[in-house]
Parts: C-alpha cells; structure tokens; sequence
C-alpha cells in the first residue's frame, strides 16, 4: 500500500471553485442560504518529489516514462477540501515498455486546500462528497528525453506543470518529480443559523 501525506495549503476566493456540504443531522434545512464561491488558481508552491520504489537511483537515460494525475476532491471536517496528487515515473524504452534495471518511483499526497471561508459559513455536500464544478481530475503522460526542466502538456484540474524526470546523475528519490498549479473549481456553500454557529459543532471561525 502506498503511503500518502498530507500537505496544508490556504487559499483565497479567487476564480474558479463551487463546492457543497449538507449539514448533519436535518440542519440544513435551517441554514439561511446557499452560494457559489470561486477558488483559485492554486499554486500549492511545493516541488513534490515521489519515493524510490524499485531499481537503482538513477534512470541512465531510459525515459523515464511519467505519469501525474489526481482524483476526486473529498471534504475535510467543514471547510477544506483534499486533492490527491499521484506521480509515477519508471524507467522505459521510446514505446513505454519497461526498461532494466527498472528504476521506479511514485507517491501519492492528499493536498489539503484551507478554503478560509467567511465566520458561519461551511461546504455543502452530497453523500458526504463536496459540490464542485469544473474539472475535478487530470490525466497527465509523458516519456523524458533529455536532463532538462520539462513542462509537458496539462489537462484537467491541473493548469500547469513543471517536471523533472532524468538528469546527469542520480534522481529517482532525490530530484525526480514535479510542481503543480491547479485550475481554479467553484464550491457550494452553506450560512449557519447563529446557533449552529456557536454551537462548535461545525468547528467554523466564529463571527
């Protein structure tokens, strides 16, 4: 099994987020209202470097062959939202088959985005998962060719990408891996009562 960090990152209404949280218990029927608010784009700032699973430190020029994508957001407590961010890098020939002696890295992090929302205010949700539009997930491929800083083509959530994958000595633990910026997504919001506020309950910044 993989093991995953997490990583605690705040961020800013901005551009480009919506998500939702129903409140337990029969309370959101209680709630004063309901709002869409933009987040990012997010730029967690960290080089995320995936650990050494399998060969030698280093990829000697065969590729490697990179892989990053993320799943589904999912919610934390009442106001942050989790990303997870997966990068594989494996040492290959120009038609992706792998290559000896197999060099191999790949982590997985629950990204946690602080979505400092206002006093009273939580994520509304449905089945326990946030509302959130636009992309949710990337899909991101390619092979390395040189000891360059690559910037391989992004996709979905993610808006751009800065990689490493080989370089002129050894890098599979050490240097190989990637930064991210992630596309803005908007999220659904929900305003307590007074009393659910002061509660604690929902463990939100007081007014």
């Amino acid at each position: 099994m993989r093991k995953r960090h997490t990583f605690l990152f705040t961020g800013l209404a901005a551009a480009a987020l919506t998500l939702g949280v129903a409140l337990p218990n029969g309370d959101a029927e209680a709630a004063n209202a309901r709002q869409t608010v933009s987040f990012g784009p997010w730029d967690p700032g960290n080089w995320f470097i995936p650990n050494r699973t399998g060969g030698d430190p280093d990829f000697h020029g065969h590729g490697p062959c990179m892989s990053i994508k993320t799943g589904s957001p999912t919610l934390k407590g009442f106001d942050r939202i989790l990303i997870p961010l997966y990068i594989h890098g494996v040492e290959c020939h120009s038609d992706r088959r792998r290559q000896s002696d197999y060099t191999e890295v790949q982590h997985t992090w629950d990204l946690e985005w602080d979505l400092d929302l206002d006093p009273c205010w939580v994520v509304d949700t449905v089945k326990g998962k946030p509302k959130v539009s636009g992309a949710t997930k990337a899909d991101i491929f390619y092979r390395d060719t040189d000891h360059s800083t690559d910037r391989p083509a992004a996709n979905g959530i993610i808006r751009s990408l800065s990689c490493v994958g080989d370089t002129k000595g050894n890098e599979a633990g050490t240097r190989t891996g990637c930064k991210v910026t992630f596309d803005g997504i908007s999220v659904q919001v929900v305003q307590l009562t007074r009393q659910q506020c002061l509660s604690g309950k929902y463990k939100t910044r007081l007014p």
